[in-house]
This record gives C-alpha cells, sequence and structure tokens, in this order.
C-alpha cells in the first residue's frame, strides 16, 4: 500500500521551521508543527474561531517564557517527535486510508501529549479535545453510531445562563411546531448561546411524548474525506429525516448558508437547507454573531423563513456575577484552585473596560480560566526547586545533551543519561505530588492582570496604582520630552486626567485634539510621548500620512474597500490597525492634504467613538487619542513673531482658528475637543532640545564595542544651536547641524583610530568654529 503526503503536510513542516527560526529555536519542538497546523489549516481555525495573528503572538510570548536554546542557523527536528511520523504511518495502514493529510498530523501531534503545547492550549483556552479526529466521521455504518459520525450529543446542562422558564417554554414550543420549527440564535461571542441550547436540551429530555436530543454538527467531517459538501448534507439530512427525535445544532451556520466574502451565496447548499427543513421531523438550531447575520443572512427571505430568528443579550452585571460565581465552582475543581469573591469582582470589572471586542460572561470566564492556569503553572514551576537549585533548568540541559548525542548517533553514551533523566523526572514528580496535594494555590489579581497584559497588549502596570501616579504627573514627564510647548502639554494633560476619572462621555475617544503649528516644533514628538507616557511603548502611535490619501478613492484605504472591489473584506488599514492595538494614540499627519471625505470617516469615529468598515464591523475607538496636524493659518514670516508672548499667541491663535473654520466642515471642527496652537521654537529652547540630542548620541556611543567618552561645552553647544536654528523649520535644521558638525567628525575619528584603550573626545568652541580634541585615557 502506498502512502501519500500531501503538499498541504509539507508546507506545514516547512513553516514549522519558520516558527522555530523566528522564535530563536535550534529545534523544532511538537509546539511548532501544532502551531503551523493552526495557522495552515484554514478550516480547523474555522472550527474553532482563533485568530491568526493571536495565535502566532501567543506562540511567541509562550516561547520566550520556556524556551532559551541559543539560536542556530541549522533547525532540527527534535528527536521525540520522529518515532510518531512512524506510527502515524502505521495506523494508516490499519484504517486501509492511503494519504497521510493536515488531520492525521494534527491528530498524532495532539496525542504526544506534550507538555508545552498543553500548556500552550490553556494559554489560548483551546479546547484539547476539540481537536482530536475521530477518523470513523465520515463513515456511516449503522443506526447506533451513525449520529456519532457526524457529531457529539449535547447532554450536559449549563449553569453559565440565567433564563426564564417562560423563554425555554417558548424555545420547546419552537421546536414542536410543524412549520418553522428551526431556531437561530442571533449573538456575539460569549453571550451565552450555547449555554441556552443545553438548557434547552435538557429541557427537550423532559418530553415524554416526544424527547428530543441535540446533536452538534462536527463541521470537520466536511473536510476528511473527499465527499462533496452537497452529497455529505444529503446524507446528513436523509439519516436526520429516519431518525425523527434529533436537532441538529450547527455553530455558525451562515459558513455553510451565508454570502462570502465576495457577496456571493451557494445556491445549491441552500436549495438542500430549503428542501429539507420543508420535512417537519427535520429542526435545525444555528448560531450566528449578529454581525454575521447582517452581511449574510439578513437579507436572505428564502432560507430566514424556516427559522425563528432570537437575539441573545449580554446578561447584566449582577446576572453576571452570579454566573461567574457558580461558574467559579466547576474552575476551582478542575484547576485545584481557591477563587476569593473579590477576584471574580475584579475580573468582572477588567473584563468590562478592557476586553470590549467581547461579550459577558463569555470573557470574563475566559479570564478567570486563563489567569487560574496561569497561576497553577506559576505554582508549579515554583516546584520545581529544590534548595535552591532550579532542577527544571538541569533537567533540561540533561535533555539537551541526550537529543546532541542522539543527534550524532553516540548511542553508547545516552544509556547513562538516559538513567540520570529518569531519576531526576521521579524525583520531581515526587516532590510535585506532595507539595501539590499540601499547598493551597490562590488566584490573585496578579494573574488577572498578566493575562490582561497579553490579551491587550497595555503593560501590565498601567493596570495598578502606579498608572494613577503616571497621570498625575504626565505634565512634568511631557515636558520633559517636549520642549517650548508647556501650554499645550497642559492642554492636553488636563483633558486625559479628566477622561480617566471618567468625567468624559465614556462612547468618545479619550481625547480627539488639532495640533496647529509649522513644521518641526513638536507636534509629531508631543503624539510620541503621549503614547510612551499613556500605553508604555512608543509603537502604541498609529501615523497616518495623510498626503496618500488625497484622492476620493484612496479614503477606502482606512476602513476597507467597498463589495465588488479589489481587497474587500481584508479591512483598512486605521479598522484593523485599532483593532490589533486598541489602546493606542492616532495621529493624521498634515490632515489638510487628504480629500475631504475622509473628514466624513471622521465624524462617526469623533462623536460614537466606533467606526464601522466596509465589512459592518464596528471598531471601538473609545480608548484611543485622536490627533490631527496641520499648519493652516499660521503665519509663513515666523520669524517676526515670538508665540511666547501672551499677545501673539492669542493673535496667531484666532487666526489659526478662522483658518481651520474657513477650509473643514463645521460638524468636522466642532466635535474636536481642542485645537491647540504650537509655539515658535527660540534659541533657549533650541539649547534645551540640543542636549536632549546629545543625551541620545551619548546612549548610541555607549553600545559601540569601542570604548568612547564624548564631551561637548556649552560654547560648543552655542554654536550649534546658531548653526541650526531657522526660525520656520523648527529643530530639525538642527539635528541637520548636530550631524554635520559633531557625528560625521566622529564617525571618521572612530574608523580610523584601532582602540585599544578608552578615547576622551571632547568639542569645545572657538569664535563660530568648533574644535575636536582626542586623548587616550589608561
Amino acid at each position: 500500500m502506498n502512502i501519500t503526503i500531501t503538499k498541504e503536510i509539507l508546507h506545514i513542516l516547512h513553516y514549522s521551521r519558520y516558527l522555530a527560526h523566528i522564535t530563536k529555536s535550534s529545534l523544532v519542538y511538537p509546539i511548532h508543527i501544532f502551531t503551523a497546523l493552526l495557522i495552515k489549516t484554514p478550516s480547523i481555525l474555522l472550527t474553532l474561531q482563533v485568530d491568526k495573528n493571536f495565535i502566532i503572538h501567543s506562540l511567541e510570548t509562550f516561547l520566550d517564557l520556556n524556551y532559551t536554546t541559543k539560536f542556530q542557523q541549522q533547525i532540527n527536528y527534535y528527536w521525540q517527535i520522529l518515532p510518531y511520523f512512524s506510527f502515524s504511518v502505521i495506523k494508516l495502514f490499519i484504517l486501509n486510508k492511503n494519504y497521510f493529510n493536515s488531520f492525521d498530523l494534527l491528530d498524532n501531534i495532539i496525542k504526544l501529549n506534550d507538555y508545552q503545547i498543553n500548556s500552550f492550549l490553556k494559554l489560548t483556552s483551546i479546547s484539547k479535545n476539540s481537536l482530536i479526529i475521530d477518523y470513523n466521521i465520515s463513515k456511516f455504518t449503522n443506526n447506533n453510531n451513525k449520529l456519532t459520525s457526524i457529531g457529539t450529543k449535547i447532554i450536559k446542562s449549563s449553569n453559565l445562563i440565567n433564563i426564564k422558564t417562560n423563554e425555554i417554554k417558548y424555545f420547546n414550543q419552537v421546536l414542536y411546531r410543524k412549520y418553522k420549527n428551526s431556531i437561530l440564535f442571533v449573538g456575539d461571542s460569549g453571550v451565552g448561546k450555547k449555554s441556552i441550547i443545553s438548557l434547552l436540551s435538557e429541557s427537550l429530555g423532559l418530553n415524554h411524548t416526544l424527547p428530543l436530543e441535540i446533536w452538534k454538527l462536527d463541521p470537520r467531517i466536511f473536510h476528511v474525506d473527499t465527499i462533496g459538501i452537497e452529497k455529505k448534507f444529503i446524507e446528513l439530512f436523509k439519516l436526520l429525516e429516519k431518525i425523527k427525535n434529533v436537532v441538529l445544532f450547527i455553530e455558525n451556520i451562515d459558513t455553510f448558508i451565508g454570502t462570502n466574502v465576495n457577496n456571493v451565496v451557494n445556491d445549491s447548499i441552500i436549495n438542500i437547507f430549503k428542501l429539507y427543513l420543508n420535512i417537519s421531523n427535520i429542526r435545525i438550531i444555528g448560531t450566528i454573531s449578529p454581525l454575521n447575520f447582517k452581511t449574510s443572512l439578513e437579507k436572505n427571505i428564502n432560507i430566514l423563513e424556516y427559522f425563528e430568528v432570537i437575539n441573545v443579550k449580554e446578561p447584566e452585571y449582577k446576572e453576571c456575577l452570579d454566573i461567574i460565581n457558580r461558574k467559579s465552582i466547576e474552575l476551582e475543581q478542575y484547576h485545584n484552585i481557591i477563587i476569593p469573591n473579590n477576584i471574580l469582582t475584579k475580573s468582572l470589572d477588567l473584563s468590562k473596560k478592557y476586553l470590549l471586542d467581547k461579550a459577558l460572561p463569555g470573557k470574563v470566564i475566559n479570564l478567570i480560566d486563563s489567569s487560574s492556569s496561569l497561576a497553577k503553572g506559576d505554582f508549579i514551576s515554583n516546584l520545581y526547586k529544590d534548595n535552591n537549585v532550579d532542577l527544571s533548568k538541569t533537567l533540561y540541559d540533561l535533555q539537551s545533551k541526550i537529543r546532541y548525542f542522539y543527534n550524532i548517533k553516540e548511542y553508547d553514551k545516552l544509556k547513562a543519561l538516559q538513567t540520570e533523566e529518569l531519576i531526576l523526572i521521579q524525583k520531581l514528580s515526587k516532590k510535585n505530588k506532595y507539595n501539590y496535594l499540601n499547598k493551597n494555590i490562590i488566584l490573585k489579581e496578579k494573574h488577572l492582570l498578566t493575562i490582561l497584559s497579553l490579551w491587550t497588549k497595555i503593560p501590565i502596570q498601567d493596570f495598578s496604582k502606579t498608572n494613577e501616579n503616571k497621570l498625575l504627573f504626565l505634565e512634568n514627564n511631557l515636558q520633559k520630552q517636549v520642549i517650548g510647548q508647556q501650554k499645550a502639554v497642559s492642554i492636553i494633560s488636563d483633558s486625559v486626567r479628566r477622561s480617566k476619572l471618567g468625567f468624559k462621555d465614556t462612547n468618545k475617544p479619550i481625547g480627539s485634539f488639532f495640533f496647529a503649528g509649522p513644521t518641526g516644533v513638536g507636534k509629531t514628538e508631543l503624539a510620541k510621548a503621549l503614547a510612551y507616557n499613556l500605553f508604555g511603548s512608543e509603537n502604541a502611535l498609529i501615523r497616518f500620512d495623510m498626503s496618500e490619501f488625497m484622492e476620493a478613492h484612496s479614503t477606502s484605504r482606512l476602513i476597507g474597500s467597498p463589495p465588488g472591489y479589489v481587497g474587500y473584506g481584508e479591512g483598512g488599514q486605521l479598522t484593523q490597525a485599532v483593532k490589533k492595538q486598541p489602546y493606542s494614540i492616532i495621529l493624521f499627519d498634515e490632515i489638510e492634504k487628504a480629500h475631504p471625505e475622509v473628514s466624513n470617516i471622521m465624524l462617526q469615529l469623533l462623536d460614537d467613538g466606533r467606526l464601522t468598515d466596509t465589512s459592518g464591523d464596528q471598531i471601538n475607538f473609545t480608548n484611543t487619542i485622536i490627533i490631527f496636524t496641520s499648519n493652516l493659518g499660521y503665519p509663513k514670516n515666523i520669524n517676526n513673531y515670538n508665540t511666547h508672548d501672551k499677545e501673539i499667541y492669542t493673535k496667531i491663535s484666532k487666526q489659526v482658528q478662522q483658518a481651520l473654520e474657513k477650509y473643514f466642515k463645521p460638524e468636522f471642527i466642532n466635535r474636536i475637543d481642542n485645537i491647540i496652537v504650537f509655539n515658535n521654537l527660540q534659541l533657549s529652547d533650541l539649547l534645551l532640545i540640543l542636549n536632549k540630542y546629545i543625551d541620545k548620541l551619548k546612549i548610541k556611543i555607549n553600545n559601540l564595542a569601542k570604548p568612547v567618552i564624548l564631551h561637548i561645552d556649552e560654547l560648543a553647544k552655542n554654536i550649534i544651536v546658531k548653526a541650526g536654528y531657522q526660525p520656520g523649520y523648527g529643530a530639525r535644521p538642527l539635528s541637520r547641524a548636530l550631524s554635520r558638525m559633531v557625528e560625521i567628525p566622529l564617525t571618521n575619528l572612530l574608523f580610523n583610530y584601532k582602540l585599544n584603550k578608552t578615547l576622551y573626545v571632547s568639542f569645545s568652541g572657538n569664535y563660530d568654529t568648533l574644535l575636536l580634541n582626542v586623548k587616550s585615557l589608561n
């Protein structure tokens, strides 16, 4: 029998080597292959509803914590993986299957029971059972196992949702109708659709006349063999027609009967559904998100006439707290952990505040579950330490040696090392079992914050009380980074503090500002400083050069292309950036250069704190600061003005305000919180800015392999400032002057000197020129 390895498998194995490369691992571990499977097999991600970027980010975070192998160019497979490939081939012979596809590989990787994969699954909240493939899943044999071949029976009642008895009775009545006896639950992910179905399943089983069973369709049956999807549904519906007492539950039903990204409907599948839904004993329960319902099903009246559409809303705060209280008992037993009541309340508050793209109660349960897994993992990792010796590190080093001797085929040295490995594992197991059973693990706030930081990309310290101190001293910190713009810094700081205290409308961005002023005075620098001080990194600044959006059609790049155009379904640059990084500063640079249609797009963003892209997805902007920059209305002969003078500043501010109101529509200007006019920079400001530039230069010098000490005296600094002073151009000429007068001579010097000792380099002033002095230090 010939076994065919599909091209898909080869791509996955190649990609697993790439993942090992980007995570700086010299070996391909099971977790690399597992992650490559998730990323390269769309049907798996579709089934699990897992975002590809989230998987990659989680993997990088996980491997940073668990692998410290020095990166090598040559990447090999971890030696324990290899026997499982042989086992997979043997299994295919037994099953009389002549090809080896991604699902076969996934099945065997999961059954490795690898510790890292299990920990990764906990971290990403992916169920291990949902990934195990039943090889008989597509074979309809006898009546007893036909149903198990299409899915799983829902028999467990749920405690995740409070639902009134009369509502359950109504759902029962719908399913026992002769006509229109199928239900479509519309609700966001995590709102409790599946929990309602669990309760409904229990209720249906109590009907003595005709007890119904709810079976969940496993979408993998459409991927494990070559039978067409239409034929598979026909077989499925014929089976349901015979059995009569089964309700088929199809999660994300729009996958089959909705429109695709090109707005095209699969009429053949819809016609099959309509044909069999006319038969009274075929009942379907489907679930769908509100967005997908609106974009792919709402207009399809022909199929909706067979469903009773039920909108599932998010529970209220008190109801949600009651749900997680009951759920916490199950989580405590599963994780063998104690979850205090105050942590339940804290987790609910944090999830409501920070996890805005998900629904209650699912998001808070997911937060508690993931945090409990983290707490348990931290506890277990501490158990590995014995007499201040990290036994896990010792075991890791030992296993590295075993892999090394295995790879070079020196098998005679393996036996002793493997015996030592076994003794160490037994020692760890005994120690862990004793401590694990005799100590209590308590879920703490720090575990919640760690998981939230991973999910939201907000630095963990920003969740704590230290963030309040950061806001208190925000003005001082910004003034250290942005020179000569005290008024702008003061207005921004007051506005941010006001918003953070809750005085501002929560349905709007944290703040929206218009920075007006000439080039080089610190408009972009203030945006960067805000990103660093509020969100922990300058990378939290999302910048758009609006000169790239001068044409009417280019505005679609912000929110995505409309249906029928290239790029539809991929999302817009703005909406996708904020979706990935919801806590950010968004800078629209030189907004006056953009097409007027751009300002129309901004109206919804500024007014509602949301922006709807062309796919109908609403992106939340309430945790962003919106900044527009422009030099409209600022005097061209700026060197004749000193804007630090109060009267001159007031005059220019009015001039700028009038110019903006003339250029932009009133409804756009009226939605901006503050129009801030920036000062032009004086010589005293430039001297302070130069000191900042020199400090940054010294940091770069310290990072050089060559030992160098740089000194620039005050007279030399004044000469550099005068050389870089151009009133209409801000601080940018100063940066060029420093590069020309200091950095270039210093570069030439370091290339020509062979340094064995520390080199002292000083620049001193002599009238209008700089003198370079060099000496070696002992």
